[in-house]
């Protein structure tokens, strides 16, 4: 009742009524008195009502100062930060630089023969940088080969693009390493920071790519070219020879299929091979590597089958071991066979025949010193596995066309 009272009245009742409450206890007001008194308060209300305001003259107010240097100091900090931030990127760089050193790379040869050999199988550091300017252009476009069941023999650019991270001369380097060291794929991965995964389709996709690539630097050469380099001790004795021919067998893993365990078994090597033809120009040049055969495959086979006898021309001399028994594929072509002589019905050899054989040892040796560099490359010399049969044939024709740019074998 108490409160309703304070809110009917007004100011002046309510000063009067709180000086009246302080002497003595007010009772209780009915509603009849509440409403006369409302009038009264009414009647009085025109009467002013002095109110006094006390103000809090301590507080004062800070309105600031213009400086009229402020665009000039803005712009001293503006370019004070840009210096920071230019310092930064340069620590940026220099960190990522020092990361991408500590990893393999390419900076491990730079400049440097020895290790260029080591790494790459190339002669020098000059010769890498000039293999990879030849094919950089290319390589800039190259896109994931898919294998031969879904990519065409000349068609080297179907597929995603996954390399575009790495550099031209890294990637190379990274293929390179993997043949010359005989490195399985996982190492390789690991020493240049990328997924197993991811270096498996690079190699894979590469190595077609450089197949093709050293087909085109290195054609078939013609009669003129092979006369124009003939060395003289073919000039003296043999001058029509166009090319000397051997085959190589490199072991495999043992097939699952039982047709293929009986192909690549090897009644010479007593083991899983593949069989491939190389030929040599007079020079030591490799100028011919067929595909890879299974290891029961004959010679003559293998040369009636590889391509070898489409690329000789009339009036050519072919030189091979006496294993070759191919005379009967050349006779109709007008090209000569230049092999030891056999023994035949007599129990040795006249000596005119032991010279021809001497002869042709002492030149055939050539294509085997040939075999022999591209050995080189150690992972023609590992079991090859059954998962890389695929691209086996390329893998062998990278190898042998790579020791080309090396120095003249035959002078």
């Amino acid at each position: 009742d108490h409160d309703l009272y304070c809110r009917e009245v007004g100011p002046a009742t309510l000063a009067s009524s709180v000086s009246a409450t302080s002497s003595s206890v007010t009772p209780r007001v009915g509603w009849d008195h509440i409403h006369e008194t409302n009038e009264e308060f009414q009647q009085e209300s025109s009467i002013p009502i002095p109110v006094e305001i006390e103000c809090n003259t301590d507080v004062t107010y800070d309105t600031g100062t213009i400086d009229l240097t402020a665009d000039q100091t803005s712009a001293e900090h503006e370019q004070e930060l840009q210096l920071q931030v230019l310092s930064l990127q340069q620590q940026v760089a220099s960190l990522t630089q020092e990361r991408d050193n500590a990893h393999f790379g390419v900076h491990w040869i730079a400049g440097d023969d020895k290790k260029t050999r080591f790494y790459t199988g190339l002669p020098t550091y000059t010769i890498f940088q000039l293999l990879c300017n030849y094919v950089s252009e290319k390589a800039l476009n190259l896109k994931e080969w898919q294998g031969s069941k879904t990519t065409g023999a000349t068609d080297r650019r179907s597929g995603p693009q996954p390399f575009k991270t790495m550099s031209v001369d890294k990637q190379l380097f990274a293929v390179l390493v993997r043949l010359r060291l005989g490195l399985c794929g996982a190492d390789v991965a690991a020493r240049f920071n990328m997924p197993e995964s991811s270096y498996s389709r690079l190699f894979s996709t590469w190595i077609i790519f450089l197949e093709k690539e050293l087909n085109l630097l290195f054609p078939w050469p013609s009669r003129a070219r092979v006369d124009h380099f003939m060395p003289e001790c073919f000039k003296q004795r043999f001058p029509t020879t166009r090319v000397i021919i051997d085959c190589l067998e490199i072991q495999m893993e043992r097939p699952t299929s039982l047709m293929n365990k009986s192909k690549t078994y090897s009644s010479y090597k007593s083991r899983n091979t593949m069989k491939i033809l190389v030929g040599i120009s007079p020079s030591g040049l490799v100028t011919f590597v067929s595909d890879t055969w299974g290891g029961r495959v004959s010679d003559k086979l293998i040369t009636k089958s590889s391509g070898l006898l489409d690329k000789l021309e009339k009036g050519d001399s072919v030189m091979a071991d006496k294993g070759f028994d191919i005379e009967d594929l050349l006779t109709p072509l007008g090209v000569k066979l230049n092999i030891p002589p056999k023994l035949g019905k007599s129990s040795q050899l006249s000596s005119q025949k032991v010279e021809v054989t001497r002869c042709i040892a002492e030149l055939r040796i050539h294509v085997e010193r040939a075999i022999g560099r591209a050995r080189n490359y150690s992972i023609l010399n590992q079991v090859f596995p059954v998962s890389m049969s695929g691209i086996a044939s390329a893998i062998v024709f990278v190898c042998f066309f790579l020791t080309n740019f090396d120095e003249c074998m035959v002078k």
